[in-house]
Order: structure tokens, then C-alpha cells, then sequence
């Protein structure tokens, strides 16, 4: 780009600036080079929000058996991406459920085959108390909400560099 300053003294004006801007081209290139890079660094931002978001989740989930936190998992989604839980009862540690008693050949069957329903038991040798829920997904978004801004300010940087 040039800047080109130019004084003419004639009757109308006593000062005239022209500027004249050259070397478009390559700033027409690097914008191409944006066009181009946002995609694939969207793309990157996505995955990076999404694990941020995962390992978040893992941290706050129930850690008795580890099966929760193991279910978290990241997969694609269409052309998105999303964060899934699949342990049956994610939900419930979520969102809530009452104090109650669980016979203690329940725990036995989720050790042995984690993620399947238990089988009913007749004569329980004991019961376990389960407390109330303990939420891990909504913290974990409150969390990676507040470090998104600093994820989009580094890949908005990457995007515009030369």
C-alpha cells in the first residue's frame, strides 16, 4: 500500500490531498488465505471446546465405579460434534432422584457388567443407601463457558495471521 500526499494552490483550495492505495492484490490474497483457513480452524475450535468441555465432565462425575466418567464420550455428529454420556443412569445423577436403598447384589451386578440393568434379587444379603444427585454436566458447561472466550480470541488470531 502507498500513501501519496499532493499541494496544489489554485483558486478553490489552498490544500488538496490525494491518496492513491496500491498493492490490493495482496491484501485480496490474504483474505483468501482466511476464507480458506476458517473452515479447518472452526473445525479445530470445535474439537478443542468439546474435549475442554469433556474433561471437565469426567473431573465432576461420580467416581464409585468409574463407569460414568468412562462414558463421557466425544463423537461426531453429522458435520457437528457433540459430547455424549452413555451410562443409563447419567441422567439421573444429573438431574435428580430421591434417597433410596439399592440391594447391595445390584453394586456386584455393575461391577461385573457395567452398563446393563441389573437383574431383580429376591432375598438381598443387605442394602446400600444411594444419596441424592450430584450434577457434573451443568458445571462443566458453566466452566467451559467461561474459557470460551479465551479459545475463540486464540483461534481468531490463527485465522487472520499472515
Amino acid at each position: 500500500m502507498e500513501v501519496q500526499i499532493r499541494i496544489f494552490k489554485n483558486e478553490f483550495a489552498l490544500l488538496m490531498i490525494t491518496i492513491t492505495l496500491k498493492g490490493l492484490g495482496k491484501v485480496d490474497s490474504w483474505m483468501a488465505n482466511i476464507k480458506g483457513r476458517i473452515p479447518r480452524l472452526s473445525k479445530e475450535m470445535a474439537k478443542e471446546v468439546a474435549s475442554s468441555f469433556q474433561k471437565s465432565a469426567k473431573l465432576r462425575a461420580k467416581k464409585a465405579t468409574g463407569y460414568l466418567a468412562n462414558s463421557i464420550i466425544i463423537q461426531p455428529y453429522g458435520k457437528d460434534i457433540r459430547v455424549s454420556v452413555n451410562a443409563p443412569y447419567g441422567v439421573a445423577q444429573e438431574l435428580g432422584f430421591k434417597r433410596h436403598l439399592i440391594p447391595i447384589e445390584y453394586i456386584f451386578q455393575h461391577l461385573g457388567t457395567p452398563g446393563m440393568p441389573g437383574q431383580w434379587v429376591n432375598n438381598p444379603s443387605g442394602f446400600v443407601w444411594v444419596s441424592k444427585s450430584t450434577p457434573f454436566i451443568m458445571p462443566a458447561l458453566d466452566a467451559t463457558t467461561q474459557n470460551l472466550p479465551n479459545i475463540a480470541r486464540r483461534y481468531a488470531a490463527r485465522m487472520v495471521k499472515k
